[in-house]
């Protein structure tokens, strides 16, 4: 698990306004921001940046803050069979 838009630098969050300010497709910020995260996964810095027509550094900034921040998951809770 990544971490949330609302939990990127005021930074990351003004530049991806910015961004879907002029997205003809109304795109939100954290919409972008969790797709960028998800295709970073299996894509490079340049290919992310082409394919959601943003600047490499900013993608390198999401890239930076996700790595720094992993956002921590429920750990399972062993059950026991009822007897």
């Amino acid at each position: 698990m990544t971490p949330s838009y609302k939990e990127a630098p005021h930074s990351i969050q003004v530049l991806l306004e910015d961004y879907c300010r002029q997205d003809p497709y109304g795109l939100k910020p954290s919409t972008l921001y969790s797709n960028i995260v998800g295709t970073l996964e299996t894509n490079s810095v340049p290919i992310t940046a082409v394919l959601f027509e943003v600047s490499e550094s900013l993608v390198w900034m999401i890239k930076d803050h996700a790595a720094k921040n992993p956002k921590k998951t429920l750990t399972p809770v062993k059950t026991f069979p009822i007897i």
